[in-house]
């Protein structure tokens, strides 16, 4: 039940990738010191949700299409989110 209650308040159909146009740089923005501090985020989270991250895709319809745990890919998103690469 608890689970379920944090996939609803952190779900979000808002979520939009700005770097559209180039392969995004992760070590520039600090995303790989961050992914080694916390072993709550998974590289494969990061790249799928930049990927699937248009706008029209929750963070729930990302973790089901990809199969990554709801928790690492919210752990992503709001990192990516920090960092300017999603908005």
């Amino acid at each position: 039940m608890e689970e379920a209650v944090q996939i609803a308040e952190r779900n979000s159909k808002l979520l939009t990738n700005t770097i559209w146009f180039c392969e995004p740089q992760l070590g520039n923005r600090g995303l790989y010191g961050d992914v080694r501090r916390d072993p709550e985020i998974d590289m494969m989270a990061v790249y799928w949700v930049l990927n699937l991250a248009d706008g029209t895709n929750s963070l729930l319809e990302i973790a089901e299409r990809s199969k990554v745990p709801f928790a690492q890919i919210s752990s992503a998103a709001e990192i990516l989110l920090r960092r300017g690469m999603l908005k």
